[in-house]
């Protein structure tokens, strides 16, 4: 909600953590929650423009490419597994 004024409805039983140290600095460890929601209908818009530069409705596809590293795919991947079993 913070980032897109969401009103989402979380999904149990899928959640994902990725560890990484951004090379702008190296002494900061960054974590990443990956989780899946319902939305209902609801329009996403930034309300934190100094933290989400844009937000795309993707198809799967269009999605897996448009992703830059392998981790963020996979995960993208297992959350389609865990959605349609």
């Amino acid at each position: 909600m913070e980032e897109t004024g969401l009103n989402l409805k979380l999904i149990s039983g899928f959640r994902k953590v990725s560890e990484y140290v951004p090379a702008e600095r190296p002494t900061i460890k960054r974590q990443v929650v990956y989780f899946l929601a319902e939305n209902k209908n609801q329009e996403p818009r930034i309300v934190r423009p100094q933290e989400v530069k844009t937000i795309k409705r993707l198809k799967l596809e269009d999605a897996l490419h448009l992703l830059e590293y392998e981790n963020p795919r996979r995960i993208l991947l297992e959350a389609d597994e865990f959605i349609n079993g």
